[in-house]
């Protein structure tokens, strides 16, 4: 398996670097987003069995990735 596609998301002067993975350690999130030249906090986001989004991330990120659709971020990512 391949490096995890990651994107980096900048809102109201907040970086969130979101890493597609589920069975990744953040720590290694975090070092991949580094070594790609991606500042921010990086958050985990992967689609469950039954296709539903989750994600790993500090609770004040929380609301706002409920708020998301993984589809949006995934076309982010291509774009």
């Amino acid at each position: 398996m391949g490096p995890p596609d990651m994107v980096r998301l900048v809102i109201s002067d907040v970086a969130i670097v979101v890493v597609f993975a589920q069975s990744m350690p953040l720590d290694e999130a975090r070092r991949l987003a580094k070594q790609r030249g991606l500042p921010g906090e990086v958050v985990l986001i992967w689609l469950d069995d039954e296709g539903r989004m989750q994600f790993l991330a500090p609770p004040h990120q929380q609301r706002f990735l409920q708020s998301l659709n993984y589809d949006q971020l995934r076309a982010l990512e291509q774009s």
